[in-house]
């Protein structure tokens, strides 16, 4: 199958502190990849390189074949959708206007995919984002991810902030998006989410990748079922 993400040998340094050592992995096309690891072991700044956002100290993370951090990228970037783990909205400004907004920036939106986005995570679009809850915040942030048809989309732990009817909401279309074919890189620290959506698992641990192999296997090393 095809490699939609590489990440081969990715070391990133903050002066003295190594943030990645050594990291590769790749993620295949149409699968749903966990990527697990406590807060503070590297996620977030694995997921920054492959967003092109930040640039390795060495190694390369390649998507669609492109190093996003490098010129060049733009036609790729149309084919990504990505939510951020931590994100701001203009607070004035109305979860509808934001919407359109990004569906320009993106190319055009499907009115019907939109529809279907709005359906599974019912927004007030007229209301001004900065009423909206730290829940809603991240419905919205979904709704984009997905509203440009991508075929990747990146998510650094998706759920933080829902409450549980909602989180088993995202986990559930998470899983519906790729039977329709789109590749999704999902961050976590919940194994129990991992275990729900994920095809394969990257485990990350202080910055190392300490595990790779799909759900099953890292479920039946994980102790006792009671």
């Amino acid at each position: 199958m095809e490699s939609v993400i590489e990440v081969e040998r990715l070391v990133k340094r903050y002066g003295s502190v190594e943030a990645l050592r050594d990291v590769s992995f790749s993620v295949l096309s149409g699968e749903v990849f966990g990527y697990l690891g406590p807060n503070g072991a590297g996620k977030t700044t694995t997921i920054r390189i492959i967003m092109g956002l930040s640039r390795p100290t060495s190694g390369s993370a390649r998507v669609f074949g492109v190093e996003l951090y490098k010129p060049g990228g733009s036609g790729v970037r149309s084919r990504v959708g990505y939510v951020p783990g931590v994100f701001e909205f203009y607070g004035g400004v109305s979860g509808g206007r934001i919407l359109d907004y990004w569906c320009q920036l993106a190319g055009g939106c499907s009115r019907g995919v939109v529809r279907e986005l709005l359906e599974a995570f019912p927004l007030p679009l007229e209301s001004a984002v900065g009423t909206y809850s730290r829940g809603m915040k991240q419905m919205l942030a979904l709704v984009m991810a997905f509203s440009h048809e991508p075929d990747l989309v990146v998510m650094d732990e998706p759920t933080t902030g829902l409450d549980p009817l909602a989180r088993g909401r995202v986990l559930d279309f998470v899983r519906s998006k790729a039977r329709e074919g789109v590749t999704v890189f999902f961050s976590s620290h919940v194994l129990s989410e991992v275990q729900r959506v994920a095809d394969r698992v990257g485990l990350l641990r202080s910055g190392v990748l300490v595990a790779l192999e799909d759900v099953s296997s890292l479920l039946r090393k994980s102790g006792k079922v009671v």
